[in-house]
């Protein structure tokens, strides 16, 4: 890569490489014009660490005397209107070392990186709701490092891929349920994920771990005035975001559509800020065409434009498409090959995009019962085991010594983060798709891959929202009706056009399968 970028006519991709990215340490020694800053990072002095920014990226800095504050990245809160991160920062100063600091921390949405050093050392952070902006964090020999990026840390460290990361690359079936390691894994030893709802410290040279969410139990059974107060809430948390949104970024903010049941929704609580937004969707694919159709057709019965985005389906329509090959994998953490089609939309959106900031709709996947649906199981063991994990992680079929090795992975990860009484409090299927998959890959993949073009902003990634909505009957939560009653509650006509595109890839057959061999799998004793 460093030979790559390094040619005088290649230097203009040295930009793109660990784009929007950070990294906090206290290794003193590392130059900005050295690979692979390049010169298009600035650096921040806290006490001992320093905070390294590429410039697409946002770092907002507080000294609190004895405390260096910091927040990476960009946050808002939809229940007091602000929106502005010093400001915010300065908030979660007051509050800090009280158990406030946590009951604020939950009312951001955002995609950021937030915590503080003491004079003493000791650094403290934590991630957004879902960690959509990511947090790889590990000591290697006696310095600390926290990173978006963890090839960036490979990069500095000189580091090694662990044995068994090369093993399962190498796996036929890899790419299977997605691009993803397990459970908090790099593809390095010693550098690990920061899990979500979990406050990290690094003190004299020692990592601990504190769970500050949930609190307590998940009620599910509930009145039909309590389930429409919690739709009316969601719905005014969804739209809160996204009216602090389009003032952050104002006349610069689009919101990408499909045809599905999580696009609607966002669209339904924009409204009375249309004219804040863009609205477009994008054909790379003929299996794309009939969701960008269908949100053309919403757009237009609701009086809105919508653009249409049409994207080559050929690598010779995009000059150098090898090197943004190669920037993407890398910036991906070299977990495997990036998804050709999605490689030509970054590469697209680079140079022909109209707005600062995409509105994804993504995380809302967490409250709409994914494995219950995946499965086709409305009920699972009351506890998950390590190999329970690895049937929901993977295809495996007699590569037994991958699968067992695959159950230390989830064995370790399940001792670290959980224990019954969490259990108790979240559904475990509920609280791993969040804390797991939608971080593994969500935060870890596609956040990095759509950073190539542009931020992304998610009005879902919101702590107390996911909670609301977590708080509602199973069977709401697996046919949609939350999403179709926030929908009717913000914009009717968007539910009465009737159009509706579900995701062609979960069929009722694929489903059936998924469950008979989940249910071999975990049957399996070896």
């Amino acid at each position: 890569m460093k030979e790559i970028l390094d040619q005088k006519e290649n230097q203009k991709f040295q930009q793109y490489l660990y784009t929007r990215g950070y990294l906090i340490t206290d290794e003193k020694e590392l130059k900005l014009e050295q690979y692979p800053f390049y010169k298009n990072w600035s650096m921040v002095s806290l006490f001992n660490f320093q905070i390294y920014v590429h410039l697409k990226q946002k770092c907002v800095v507080y000294n609190g005397d004895d405390k260096y504050f910091f927040i990476i990245g960009h946050c808002y809160n939809p229940f007091s209107g602000e929106k502005d991160e010093y400001a915010i920062l300065k908030h979660l100063a007051e509050h800090c070392q009280k158990d406030s600091y946590f009951d604020y921390l939950n009312q951001l949405s955002g995609n950021f990186i937030t915590g503080y050093e003491e004079k003493n050392g000791t650094l403290r952070f934590t991630c957004d709701a879902t960690g959509m902006l990511a947090a790889f964090y590990g000591r290697i020999e006696s310095h600390f490092y926290i990173s978006s990026y963890s090839h960036l840390i490979g990069d500095i460290c000189d580091l090694q891929f662990d044995p068994y990361i090369k093993k399962l690359l190498g796996y036929r079936f890899y790419y299977l349920f997605g691009k993803m390691l397990p459970g908090d894994m790099s593809a390095y030893k010693n550098i690990q994920h920061i899990i979500s709802n979990f406050q990290i410290t690094y003190k004299s040279g020692q990592v601990s771990k504190k769970r500050f969410w949930p609190t307590e139990e998940i009620k599910t059974e509930i009145s039909q005035s309590e389930y429409e107060e919690k739709i009316r809430l969601s719905a005014e948390i969804l739209h809160s975001s996204l009216r602090l949104i389009s003032e952050k970024w104002p006349g610069k903010a689009a919101i990408s559509l499909t045809g599905g049941c999580d696009s609607k929704t966002t669209l339904a609580c924009a409204n009375g800020l249309y004219d804040s937004f863009d609205y477009f969707s994008y054909i790379s694919s003929e299996a794309e065409r009939i969701d960008a159709e269908a949100a053309e057709k919403i757009c237009k019965g609701i009086g809105l434009k919508h653009k249409t985005y049409r994207i080559s389906d050929e690598d010779k329509d995009f000059k150098d498409i090898e090197i943004w090959r190669d920037i993407l994998r890398r910036n991906c953490g070299e977990i495997g090959e990036n998804n050709l089609n999605d490689v030509r939309k970054r590469v697209f959106f680079v140079n022909h995009h109209d707005f600062d900031v995409e509105v994804k709709s993504w995380v809302s996947e967490i409250v709409r019962a994914y494995y219950n649906k995946r499965f086709v199981k409305e009920k699972f063991p009351k506890y998950p085991t390590p190999r329970y994990l690895t049937a929901m992680y993977k295809v495996f079929f007699w590569q037994r010594g991958l699968v067992r090795e695959t159950d230390k992975r989830f064995r370790r990860y399940l001792k670290e983060y959980y224990t019954k009484e969490i259990f108790d409090m979240v559904n475990w299927t509920d609280l791993i798709f969040w804390e797991y998959r939608v971080s593994s890959w969500n935060g870890l993949v596609i956040s990095n891959e759509h950073s190539l073009s542009f931020d992304i902003a998610i009005p879902y990634n919101n702590r107390i929202l996911l909670q609301t909505l977590l708080g509602t009957p199973l069977e709401k939560r697996m046919n949609d009706q939350c999403n179709k009653d926030i929908q009717r509650l913000m914009n009717r006509k968007i539910a009465e056009t009737g159009i509706s595109v579900t995701n062609m890839k979960h069929t009722q057959k694929r489903a059936q399968l998924e469950k008979l061999y989940l249910s071999v799998q975990t049957k399996i004793p070896f």
